[in-house]
Order: C-alpha cells, then sequence, then structure tokens
C-alpha cells in the first residue's frame, strides 16, 4: 500500500520482516591518527581531525579480496545458521530464497551482474530472482525497498540482501580528504513475510543535479581508459591541489569528494527528509527508539540528530571510529555492532542513508524479532581468487577456445 502527500511518496507495507542481519569485516587495520601523522600531519592536527571526524581505524581487505567475497562469507554465515533453515520450512535454507539483490560500488565485473555470480557461489535456485544495485550510501536502505516490495506482494517467499564495499581500491592513499575516510566490509540481510502487525515504511529522495559532488569520475562509458595511454596521458595525469592532495581519472577510478558540499547536504536535507518522513506517519522523534544514520561523519551524525531533536543515546555512531564509513554497508554493520547483545526495545528503529547520487532514503520499522550476530572477521579461507591467479586462468581460457 502506497500513500502520497504532495510530492512526497510514503511505501508502507504489512506483513514483511527483516529476520536476521549479518557482518563480515577484514582482519586488517589502519589507526587514523598514525596514518594523518604519515602523511605529513602534525601530532595535533591529526588530533583534532580525528576529534572533528569521530574516525579512530579502519579496516581494509587484502589484495584480492572483493566486496562479494566478504559477501558470500555473510550470506553462508546466515543461510547455514539451523534457525533461518527452520524458518524456511525446507531441509536447504537456499531452497527458500527467491530474490538477491547485490548493493555495492565496488562489483566483480562489469558484465554480467555480481548478484549473479553469488547465486551461484551460494547454490541458490533457478527461480531466484538477481539484481544488483548501486545507490551509494543509501543503497542499504534502497535494497530493503526492493526486498520488502517483493516479499509483501507475494513475489518472494524470502529475500536476500547482501551489501558490501572495498572502497579501498578507489583511494590514493597519499589523498588526506578520502582515504583516511573509508573502510571496507560485506553484510547479509534476510527479509521474509511477517505478521500483519510488522510493517515498515519508506522514504527517499535524490538531487542529481549535484552528482558531481561525490563521484568517481573516470573509468566509466563516459571517460574510459583507452589501450595504449600511459602514465603521461591525460587520462593518467595526478593534478595536485592547493593542499598537496593528488587527484587523478586513472588509477582503476579514483573516488573524487567535495567535502563541504557533501557535508552541506548532510545536515540540510537529511534532517529535513527525516522529520518529513516522520510528520507523514503521524509520529514524533520521541518515538523513536533509535535513529540508525550512515556512518558519515561524527560532526555530521551529532548535528542531524540536534537539529531532529533526539539525544546523542539514540543516535548510535561508536561504528563509525571503530570502522570508518563503510558506504552502503554501514547502517547494517552498525545494526550488528549496537544491537547483537543489547537488551533494548526496538519497536520503531528509523533507518537513514544518504550520499552519492545525491541521493537519501530512510526506513521505519521494527526490529525486535532480528536476530542480530556480532560483527565477524574475514579469514584467510574466506579469501576469493586472487588477480595473478584469474589473469592467468583468463589467458589459459582464451588460449583453449
Amino acid at each position: 500500500m502506497t500513500a502520497q502527500t504532495g510530492t512526497d511518496r510514503v511505501a508502507f507495507f504489512e506483513g514483511v520482516r527483516v529476520a536476521a542481519v549479518i557482518a563480515v569485516l577484514p582482519a586488517d587495520e589502519i589507526v587514523f591518527e598514525r596514518e594523518m601523522l604519515a602523511r605529513g600531519f602534525s601530532a595535533g592536527e591529526a588530533r583534532k581531525a580525528a576529534r572533528l571526524s569521530g574516525l579512530e581505524r579502519r579496516r581494509v581487505a587484502p589484495t584480492g579480496v572483493t566486496a562479494a567475497d566478504i559477501c558470500a562469507v555473510a550470506a553462508k554465515t546466515l543461510l547455514d545458521d539451523p534457525r533461518e533453515n527452520g524458518n524456511a520450512g525446507s531441509e536447504n535454507p537456499e531452497d527458500a530464497v527467491d530474490a538477491l539483490f547485490f548493493v555495492s560500488q565496488s562489483p566483480d565485473c562489469l558484465l554480467p551482474a555480481t548478484s549473479s555470480i553469488l547465486h551461484g557461489r551460494l547454490g541458490l535456485p533457478a527461480a531466484c530472482a538477481c539484481m544488483d544495485l548501486n545507490s551509494g550510501c543509501a543503497g542499504y536502505v534502497m535494497g530493503l525497498l526492493a526486498c520488502a516490495s517483493l516479499v509483501a506482494c507475494g513475489a518472494a517467499r524470502r529475500a536476500l540482501l547482501l551489501t558490501g564495499d572495498t572502497q579501498a581500491r578507489f583511494l590514493n592513499p597519499d589523498n588526506r580528504v578520502t582515504a583516511p575516510l573509508f573502510g571496507d566490509a560485506g553484510t547479509a540481510t534476510l527479509l521474509e513475510k511477517g505478521g500483519k502487525d510488522e510493517t515498515m515504511s519508506f522514504l527517499w529522495g535524490g538531487d542529481g543535479a549535484r552528482y558531481e559532488s561525490l563521484i568517481i569520475p573516470g573509468g566509466g562509458a563516459r571517460i574510459p581508459p583507452q589501450a595504449g595511454e600511459g602514465p603521461d596521458a591525460p587520462f593518467n595525469a595526478v593534478i595536485t591541489d592547493g593542499l598537496g592532495n593528488p587527484w587523478t581519472l586513472g588509477e582503476y577510478g579514483q573516488l573524487w569528494m567535495d567535502g563541504l558540499a557533501v557535508f552541506s547536504f548532510g545536515v540540510s536535507t537529511v534532517p529535513a527528509h527525516i522529520r518529513r518522513h516522520l510528520d507523514l506517519l503521524g509520529i514524533g522523534p520521541q518515538e523513536l527508539d533509535r535513529l540508525a544514520l550512515h556512518q558519515a561523519n561524527r560532526l555530521m551524525l551529532e548535528t542531524i540528530a540536534q537539529k531532529c531533536g533526539l539525544p546523542l543515546d539514540k543516535v548510535p555512531m561508536n561504528t563509525l571510529s571503530r570502522y570508518g564509513n563503510l558506504g552502503a554497508a554501514s547502517i547494517p554493520v552498525l545494526l550488528c555492532d549496537e544491537f547483537a547483545a543489547a537488551n533494548i526495545p526496538l519497536r520503531k528503529v528509523m533507518l537513514c542513508g544518504f550520499g552519492a547520487g545525491l541521493s537519501w532514503a530512510s526506513c521505519v520499522l521494527g526490529l525486535e524479532k532480528t536476530r542480530f550476530s556480532p560483527p565477524l572477521t574475514l579469514t584467510e579461507a574466506d579469501f576469493g581468487e586472487d588477480r595473478q591467479t584469474a589473469i592467468r586462468r583468463w589467458h589459459e581460457r582464451f588460449a583453449s577456445a
């Protein structure tokens, strides 16, 4: 059922619940202040930057490990749990997954969709629908919207949402604007049919006119790399800004961020969006048990909470300091990190993601029946095929065609 008020659109679903959430993070850890010192900051500047950003450390995936590898571990852990097997009503829980969505900015391939690759790795049934979504940091909520839509209309009994990124691949370690911010993670979320009293409401928006505020401009069809271009070609040229930060279109597509524009967007558009969603539902911020925001920047999160009239103890932000900005995976990692061992009411929770696009989306739902597991650490046994092995395998395949 969808209610509309002017240009606002609230999608409201009954009988859908989030059954379980699993998060997996790499073991390798980078300490923020040490990284800033190594990049030319003084000790005082490094401490100030850490305090303002809320960053202390971040996790980075080993070379050759992709977002799909980490998400596959999360999905297998979730689906192999006997409790999910029982919920599926089948001896093989994979048989009861009717839809798979993969949300990421770092897919394995340009073609096919990484969701199809994961479909094979997980042994899902042929009737399972697969789709990739690239919605930036709003991607987790948009992925929930896609999954909830299918479950609510009866097209899927259970839908599996895999969300993850290996963002370090898009960062120049010498760039002090972007490199210290982003970490890597993979998550799995299972949605299924619930009772009539289990509801989810969604509200979303976007401002595509400002898409260049947060973008990987090089490497796609608009500005592609070309065969034969050397390091001195314009595509690979490194341009240094006034603060000494290097930027390029090359190097597997480096992330560009207009930090001031993104911060302004976060503290202006997002609070207004949250208040509007609550108004459309006829509830006040005090009725929320928790507001789970995309973990972007501590000052931004505190400002959003203040503008929404919520105390900071209802707006968790510890995962930002522990793991860094995890993109679309930041909300499910937060849910696992904060709620796996907590004994707190989660009758009414708002999730809100915002970022590249520029885009934003929120969901209000109950999480009392959701199973959260503490974040798991990736092991070497979980690593996928490394680059050199993949190149060699494809060369052999080309030669034998």
